[in-house]
């Protein structure tokens, strides 16, 4: 497949979802999934950050002199074609912004380009509409689409799959019909991965050289219920073997497969590791759903919302983002830490290219100024573990507007918070981000969805 050919979006519910692909763009993009950002030394400037209330923000970094940081707003967006956007991937050598419309209030969601200007705001260029139907069409919505991308980044359908589901689910509300979470690229390039949330598999395609046309290869089931949602490649720099790396909504868990490639032209995924994202000797708490992974060096994270797990000398919560450590040789996952998220509903992050900075995106921030965040019932000091745990922060996570397709009722100001990563150990920082900019409230740029570096 030629660069700048293709790029796949995923569709459930009759909505376009989540995440896509830009082959050619960053082969490492689908290699690590979105830890293609953490490669190379320089400091980033910019910041695109999506809203589902139908924002999207351009932010500026700054440094002081003194080594502080503060986030400012350079533009925003507000579309009302563009209700629900939800996610965002760059092609910074042609300036261009991709944009997903989930389009959780009208009856077809949309892809669209935006060219970066150069103050780093965004002017469309071209919008494609996606499958109708809303989730009335649940079934015939569940559906894979690729879009081809032309040289002056207009776009063109390609081709769309439709899954069904003979039954539901273990998970009934979650589960009555296929829901194609993710689209990832293997590290050959000759392999899509699509994590479905609503069948419990691992679906698979192949990608035809000539014709990009998407071949449906054997998928691999996941344990009933566990809720696939996100996924990354990992080929260690030095290693043969390639691994994979599951993120599963429903049951907070994390799995790690080795790939094979087969002769016959189908991949074999071998289970290799699994852990809770609470660590090996603590359930999750009640409320809680794992969200986003990302991949920096050998330290895998996972965002964790609705748990709760942390909380402010003033009593403000916060949810957690999950570390593990990984083996180059042998690909097993180690649980390391929980480190706080500074907000409610982390649903995406990523770090900066040197892999020093992480900005996450947050329905909600409780944070209040640079007190540091403690586990309950905990003491001030270096993070523990908290055992035992069930009273999650918020225990129905369909009171939170968006996939889930309920309200808002928390009230509080999405927010992108800049939280320091150490580059040596992997950890996150415990005394407060070190930078954060609110987004608005509920109907004015609240319930941040997707953070993206301009690196």
């Amino acid at each position: 497949m030629s660069q700048r050919q293709i790029i796949t979006s995923l569709i459930f519910h009759g909505l376009i979802l989540f995440n896509l692909i830009l082959y050619g763009f960053y082969p490492n993009f689908y290699t690590h999934g979105f830890s293609w950002m953490t490669g190379g030394t320089s400091s980033p400037t910019l910041l695109y950050v999506a809203c589902y209330t139908g924002q999207v923000t351009t932010l500026s970094l700054h440094q002081h002199q003194d080594g502080g940081y503060d986030l400012s707003e350079v533009s925003r967006r507000s579309d009302s074609t563009a209700s629900s956007p939800s996610c965002l991937a760059l092609d910074d050598e042609h300036l261009t912004v991709f944009l997903v419309n989930e389009a959780l209030k009208s009856p077809e969601g949309s892809l669209s380009s935006w060219k970066i200007d150069s103050n780093g705001a965004l002017k469309e260029i071209d919008r494609v509409d996606t499958i109708p139907g809303g989730v009335s069409a649940a079934i015939s919505g569940s559906s894979l689409s690729t879009f081809s991308v032309g040289t002056d980044n207009r776009l063109s359908p390609l081709q769309t799959l439709t899954f069904t589901l003979p039954h539901p689910g273990p998970n009934p509300a979650r589960q009555e019909a296929p829901h194609p979470h993710d689209v990832i690229l293997d590290p050959t390039g000759r392999y899509l991965l699509v994590p479905d949330l609503g069948a419990d598999l691992l679906r698979v395609f192949s990608i035809a050289e000539t014709t990009n046309e998407m071949l449906e290869r054997v998928a691999f089931p996941a344990k009933p219920g566990t809720g696939p949602r996100h996924a990354l490649f990992w080929k260690p720099d030095g290693q043969e073997s390639t691994f994979l790396y599951v993120v599963t909504e429903l049951d907070n868990s994390v799995t790690g497969y080795l790939v094979e490639y087969l002769q016959d032209g189908e991949l074999s995924l071998q289970e290799i590791s699994r852990s809770s994202t609470y660590g090996p000797k603590s359930a999750a708490p009640k409320g809680a759903l794992a969200a986003e992974v990302a991949l920096v060096g050998e330290h895998l994270y996972v965002s964790n919302r609705y748990d709760g797990t942390f909380t402010t000398p003033q009593g403000r919560a916060s949810d957690s983002i999950a570390t593990f450590a990984l083996s180059a040789t042998t690909g097993r996952l180690e649980f390391q830490r929980l480190s706080p998220a500074y907000g409610t509903a982390p649903r995406h992050f990523s770090f900066n290219a040197a892999g020093s900075k992480l900005a996450v995106a947050v329905f909600q921030s409780h944070h209040a100024g640079s007190s540091p965040l403690v586990p309950k019932g905990r003491q001030r000091g270096f993070l523990q573990r908290v055992l035992g745990r069930d009273d999650g922060g918020i225990s129905d996570p369909s009171q939170v507007e968006g996939e889930n397709g309920g309200q808002d009722e928390v009230g509080e100001e999405a927010s992108v918070v800049l939280i320091a990563r150490d580059v040596s150990t992997g950890a996150l920082g415990l005394d407060g981000p070190v930078a954060e900019i609110g987004l608005g409230s509920k109907g004015d740029g609240g319930q941040a969805t997707w953070v993206l570096w301009d690196e």
